[in-house]
């Protein structure tokens, strides 16, 4: 029973405090846990986050699996052979960014952008020349094209490309095997 709280529906401070604890999956990490307290009226059976706690047991909880998520996804850009330095002078971050940010100090959007070189790592190469829409957007073509061969042979299938370049751009004709789907001709056109 908590007397300092009253149900929002009654007015009753008749409440009984409820105790579960719950689990959140981290985008690209481990699952986290946290406590939710929530209360039961006992004069009208309202149940609720009374107290108002919940949202910020939950940012604590998110934040400190942040706090392991964040230094892992820097770990993993050294063994894509992509320095601190490097990923810095990219991006255009002030020196040590990346030092403070394995130390804790890091925002929502900063754990997005490693979030996405995590899942895109050729962005830091479009970066490095400073986001030039044709550049981007044959990097963009190369790694669905790598992708799509990947896809391929990991199903023991074969692929045969024809390349072709103009002044217009480029285009591939791909035939490609795949054991389970059949013969498949998806063709390709970059400008």
């Amino acid at each position: 029973m908590s007397n300092d709280l009253m149900c929002p529906a009654c007015g009753s401070h008749e409440l009984k405090a409820l105790s579960e604890q719950k689990s959140h999956q981290l985008t690209l990490g481990g699952e986290f846990h946290y406590m939710e307290q929530m209360y039961k009226c006992a004069s009208c059976g309202e149940e609720g986050d009374f107290a108002n706690r919940n949202d910020d047991v939950f940012k604590i909880a998110e934040h400190e699996a942040l706090k392991k998520l964040v230094p892992s996804l820097i770990d993993d850009l050294s063994k894509e052979k992509i320095s601190m330095a490097q990923f810095e002078r990219a991006f255009e971050l002030p020196q040590r960014t990346l030092t403070r940010w394995k130390g804790g100090d890091f925002s929502a959007s900063s754990v997005a952008l490693l979030r996405t070189i995590k899942t895109f790592p050729f962005i830091i190469n479009v970066a490095e020349k400073k986001f030039n829409p044709g550049f981007a957007q044959r990097s963009l073509f190369l790694e669905a094209f790598k992708l799509f061969g990947n896809v391929v042979q990991s199903q023991q299938g074969s692929i045969q490309v024809t390349l072709s370049a103009s002044s217009d751009g480029a285009s591939v004709r791909t035939d490609a095997y795949i054991p389970r789907a059949g013969s498949v001709t998806p063709t390709l056109r970059a400008v």
